[in-house]
């Protein structure tokens, strides 16, 4: 079964507000294993072209994909929005019963 929410985490090593968010964001990808994949995309470093498939334009930035469809995204450092972003996005995607 493959997951239907992909997390990409945006963020510079020379980027003092990614690094005061970083210990948080490890925690919400260990928190998200198994229910959300994640990828870190360092921007310095980005040879897959996310950042501009994506339009980063500054960072961090959190982009959250349900399939193949941009949910939402969060550009700064308000952990609790990245928080609650994901968790609609898995809400989202979760399937539904019929009764």
């Amino acid at each position: 079964m493959s997951i239907p929410v992909t997390v990409f985490q945006f963020s510079s090593p020379t980027c003092a507000p990614c690094t005061r968010i970083k210990l948080a964001m490890d925690i919400m990808q260990q928190e998200c294993e198994g229910v959300v994949a994640w990828q870190s995309v360092d921007v310095t470093r980005d040879s897959s072209g996310l950042v501009g498939r994506l339009a980063v334009t500054s960072w961090p930035t959190m982009v959250v994909m349900v399939g193949n469809n941009d949910f939402g995204r969060v550009v700064g450092t308000n952990v609790g929005e990245c928080y609650a972003l994901v968790k609609r996005a898995v809400a989202a995607a979760a399937p539904t019963s019929s009764s």
